[in-house]
């Protein structure tokens, strides 16, 4: 909803779709989001993907620690200014707990910082905002340009080591051609399973050959329970997302 001084009032000014599926691994949700201005050119504050929010306040005595390829960070709350800084790579962990790991969409994460409080019901908690991708400055999009493509996981109760090898183990499936406003990734969970996951942008449904993502394996749609085997096709309705296990034949 936009209204500007002059007197110009508009809605639907881009679509924003995510996608947004829970892994049977008991560890793993993964996040796929899609941004396009609609038939308008528009101007974008900030693009903050995944935004998840850390509490970095009194019941965690105001300080977090962040494990990157890099090594070791610890942010102290509040900061002096609002600030925001690139993360090393696309793998985080917090304090061993919790892992971050970007897919597709970005080269690093992004740290969003700020001096007041803005997080829960009453915006009365200091939070650390971390983004894939936080862009923080004001940008132009013409109509139907895409605003943010990205795709990324949180994987619960794992340390440094496991976020760094869940990044290592994952691959973002190329869809050309038709498939343009599709997206697929790859997923070996930590239960050394093989998850395909995808999201239909389009406006239209689509037909998937199996033998896109693998030609020696059926797959299961988790929900539906329907077995796709070599040489058949999937599809997918408008705004549809779907969930496939792998198992070799």
């Amino acid at each position: 909803d936009i209204t500007m001084a002059e007197g110009w009032h508009g809605t639907d000014s881009a679509t924003h779709q995510i996608a947004f599926a829970v892994l049977p691994d008991g560890h793993t949700v993964i996040g796929l989001q899609h941004c396009r201005m609609n038939d308008r050119r528009g101007y974008v504050a900030r693009i903050k993907g995944m935004q998840f929010n850390l509490p970095n306040d009194l019941y965690n005595e105001y300080s977090r620690e962040l494990i990157t390829g890099s090594g070791k960070s610890t942010f102290t709350s509040p900061p002096r200014k609002e600030e925001s800084f690139s993360l090393s790579g696309k793998w985080t962990n917090i304090e061993n707990k919790i892992g971050l790991i970007g897919l597709y969409g970005a080269d690093n994460f992004t740290i969003h910082r700020h001096p007041s409080r803005r997080a829960g019901a009453l915006q009365s908690l200091f939070v650390e905002e971390i983004c894939f991708p936080g862009i923080i400055e004001t940008m132009k999009f013409e109509a139907n340009e895409i605003i943010l493509d990205a795709g990324w996981a949180v994987i619960s109760s794992a340390d440094a080591g496991a976020a760094k090898y869940f990044y290592a183990a994952q691959q973002k499936v190329l869809l050309a051609g038709e498939f343009e406003d599709v997206r697929a990734v790859r997923i070996e969970a930590l239960n050394q399973k093989i998850y395909y996951v995808l999201a239909n942008f389009d406006e239209v449904e689509i037909s998937i050959p199996i033998d896109i993502f693998c030609e020696d394996a059926q797959l299961t749609d988790l929900a539906s329970e329907t077995v796709y085997s070599a040489r058949k096709n999937i599809r997918l309705s408008p705004c549809q997302g779907m969930v496939l296990e792998s198992t070799f034949t």
